[in-house]
């Protein structure tokens, strides 16, 4: 073998020689990175699972919240609805107190107004039973005058038995004092005598004076002249 040869020889195996080295070092950094992409892979994947976990736990904390509010929203809704039957019936009763406290007020002005004219017409009957118990006053002095006068004048008594009716007395007819009476009675507005003592004297006859009698005064007169006359004749039987 030439010394060219050698020399060639010794170039090919530097060379080779670094080739294996660059294969070598290639081969290595190839493993190298495969093992780092194996490692990021496992790392990403752990990672990616424990984000899905932690993903899913979050997921069904959600889930039991999304629950939890739906029975609470539930529960308000049923409160809500509650309180708005509640409000409901309190404006119902609430329309019904407002209705109640204006017919209060209406018929407290009527309770007003009736009172005012009760107590006007209280009044005015006052005055007018006051006008009516002087006017009687006056009246029953006049008749009492009246009828002092016809018991100086005529020798009577009169006494009221009732309402409507009276008793006239008749007396001093003579020395032997003999009397007798009438009995009236003025209802409904007609006068008429139902009792005449002693019985000789004639009950209609009395009657018909009354019905002739110019006035009262004119018919105690007429009467007493019948009492006398009639007792006269009696006596002289």
């Amino acid at each position: 073998m030439t010394s060219r040869e050698l020399t060639n020889l010794h170039e090919i195996q530097s060379i080779t020689s670094g080739l294996r080295k660059k294969f070598a070092h290639l081969l290595s950094e190839s493993m190298r990175k495969i093992k780092e992409v194996k490692y990021t892979r496992k790392e990403q994947k752990e990672r990616l699972n424990h984000d899905v976990h932690t993903i899913r736990t979050e997921i069904k904390k959600n889930e039991e919240e999304i629950k939890h509010l739906r029975n609470s929203l539930e529960k308000l809704e049923r409160t809500l609805d509650r309180e708005r039957n509640e409000l409901s019936d309190a404006q119902r009763e609430n329309d019904s107190l407002y209705k109640q406290v204006a017919e209060h007020e209406e018929n407290k002005k009527n309770l007003a107004r009736l009172t005012s004219e009760i107590e006007r017409r209280v009044l005015g009957l006052r005055a007018q039973r006051t006008n009516e118990m002087r006017s009687t006053e006056t009246n029953e002095k006049r008749l009492e005058s009246g009828a002092s006068q016809y018991r100086k004048a005529l020798g009577i008594n009169i006494t009221q038995i009732c309402d409507n009716m009276l008793k006239i007395e008749f007396f001093n007819f003579d020395e032997t004092d003999l009397g007798g009476y009438i009995v009236m009675d003025f209802k409904d507005d007609t006068e008429s005598v139902t009792e005449v003592w002693p019985c000789v004297v004639s009950l209609e006859k009395i009657n018909l004076v009354l019905n002739i009698s110019d006035d009262f005064y004119d018919f105690l007169k007429r009467v007493r002249g019948i009492f006398h006359d009639s007792i006269k004749e009696d006596v002289c039987k």
